[in-house]
């Protein structure tokens, strides 16, 4: 049997310029373990996020237009709303979006979506596919990076009918070598555009320009617009809010668009399950897809003193600031610290916990599974193995179509 070093780098060594982050801080993230999914189980998860998106995009287009009541509910920052009701739209939510499901007695369940900033996608689209095709085996993700350059190509098309001319642009924090990547393997799927750091962009007599692209009229970005909107150059100049302004002018398309920043606040999911409940607005099909795939969840904590239930910050990203508790509301995992405000409740389930193989040995972790969503189709699997809160400590294995089951 071959050594697990061994087998480890046999399957990353060749990709150290692709997916760096193999390792963070030293610590092992890629696993050189596998994960099988069943046929079935794969078009089950297909048929769930697709309907799912379609069913996020139908529920955010409302509400975007709803009164400020109704955004102030939903978590929205006042300087992003008229973004999200002006802006140029794609035919979609957003061009790349990932669910989170975990596999519970009950069937798959979704935690939350990931619609404006996913991360995972060169994991998923790019590092499964090499791995899957150096084992022979076959991989549930194939048609994902095709997917994800269709909807880029279709961004783009839309910024030129709309008369944009500027240069596309793909943006992530220079320094962070996941989020950089990533927009790097972005822009190595679309037929133009640079990669230009966050730290580069300008905004310059009302555009967003960079020295080396210059005016930008596309621009595909890995930075949440509930961050955006609070920044601030050195001299006070609120340059967030002013490239908000640009895209709500439709001087400038944004992808993934400010819808899908409403999409992201854990919200809508309230909403959803509301509108479920009160059996408004969402056809018989859609009202199946909830009560099959999504978990209970409210603005208020309805659950204190009756189930175990997730508190989860609107904005809050990787686990940051998502707490578990018992019914009688004594803390079981995450922590209290760090993010207070406006939160969203859900009834609690219980991750699988399974034994994988690590460079330390044998390891137990907590299964989650992402499903991405590009240009609204099902694109591909993530497979993340960590603690009862999955955050970005978690590990990755890769995941392959087994044809038994």
């Amino acid at each position: 049997m071959e050594n697990y070093a061994v087998r480890r780098e046999r399957w990353y060594g060749p990709m150290k310029t692709l997916f760096p982050w193999e390792t963070i801080a030293k610590d092992e993230y890629a696993l050189a373990s596998w994960t099988p999914i069943f046929s079935q189980q794969c078009q089950e998860l297909q048929a769930a996020a697709e309907g799912l998106a379609a069913l996020w995009h139908k529920v955010a287009l409302v509400a975007s237009r709803g009164d400020s009541r109704l955004l102030r509910w939903l978590g929205l920052p006042a300087g992003a709303r008229e973004a999200v009701r002006e802006a140029l739209q794609l035919p979609w939510l957003t061009a790349l979006g990932r669910f989170d499901f975990v596999q519970t007695a009950a069937g798959w369940k979704v935690l939350e979506y990931n619609c404006d900033t996913p991360s995972g996608v060169v994991e998923a689209l790019a590092v499964n596919g090499k791995i899957c095709a150096c084992e022979g085996r076959k991989n549930p993700n194939a048609a994902g990076e095709e997917l994800l350059r269709q909807a880029i190509a279709e961004s783009l098309y839309i910024a030129r009918r709309a008369g944009l001319a500027g240069a596309a642009a793909f943006s992530a924090l220079g320094s962070h070598s996941e989020d950089a990547g990533t927009m790097k393997y972005w822009q190595s799927l679309a037929a133009e555009g640079l990669f230009v750091p966050l730290e580069e962009l300008r905004y310059e007599r009302e555009s967003l320009t960079s020295l080396v692209s210059g005016e930008i009229g596309c621009w595909f970005r890995l930075h949440p617009w509930e961050i955006m909107v609070k920044e601030c150059a050195v001299d006070g100049f609120p340059t967030g809010k002013r490239v908000l302004e640009l895209v709500a002018a439709k001087k400038l398309l944004a992808v993934n668009p400010p819808l899908a920043g409403l999409g992201q606040s854990k919200a809508l999911q309230a909403l959803i399950w509301q509108l479920y409940e009160a059996e408004e607005f969402l056809t018989k099909q859609e009202r199946q897809l909830v009560q099959t795939y999504m978990l209970p969840t409210y603005r208020q904590n309805v659950f204190l003193g009756k189930v175990s239930y997730v508190r989860k910050p609107l904005w809050g990203r990787e686990g940051g600031g998502v707490t578990l508790h018992a019914a009688d509301g004594s803390l079981l995992a995450g922590s209290r610290g760090g993010w207070h405000g406006a939160a969203i409740y859900q009834q609690a389930v219980e991750l699988e916990r399974m034994q994988v193989m690590t460079e330390k040995g044998l390891q137990e972790g907590r299964r989650l599974w992402g499903v991405f969503v590009a240009g609204g189709s099902f694109a591909g699997l993530l497979v993340r193995l960590g603690a009862a809160i999955t955050d970005d400590q978690a590990w990755m294995t890769p995941v392959y179509l087994s044809e038994e089951g």
